[in-house]
């Protein structure tokens, strides 16, 4: 559902519990509330929309979630809920608004690779810490 002006996701949306990859790049989604409940869901890119609130990412129960896109959203900050992903190996949360990682981030022992270029982040010494 890449390049479609899309404002929000349709409800039956959370009724697809087998589905893997979800790309929706390039809208203008505001919240993706309706992902909450897709617990087969491994990969995840919503690069380029209007999710500026990490509070509108429901991430908690997606454990299966081994690849986050989140870049160019505006984002000021990321979910607490970003510490339950157990099984994230690639974050990607370049070019938002982020000034810190959350203390959760260190919780992603399988991670692989981050993206944080491209926002302001301040105390460079705390997100190295948070990162080895």
């Amino acid at each position: 559902a890449d390049n479609n002006r899309l404002s929000i996701l349709p409800s039956a949306l959370s009724k697809c519990k087998k589905l893997q990859v979800l790309s929706v790049a390039n809208n203008k989604l505001e919240n993706l509330n309706c992902i909450a409940d897709l617990e087969g869901l491994e990969t995840l890119n919503a690069d380029n929309n209007l999710l500026q609130d990490g509070a509108a990412l429901p991430l908690g129960r997606l454990a299966r979630l081994r690849t986050l896109s989140l870049s160019g959203n505006g984002l000021a900050a990321l979910p607490p809920s970003l510490g339950a992903l157990g099984a994230l190996e690639a974050l990607h949360v370049s070019a938002n608004r982020l000034t810190r990682l959350p203390g959760e981030v260190s919780l992603l022992t399988g991670l692989k690779t981050i993206g944080i270029e491209g926002n302001p982040l301040q105390d460079l010494n705390r997100v190295q810490k948070i990162l080895s």
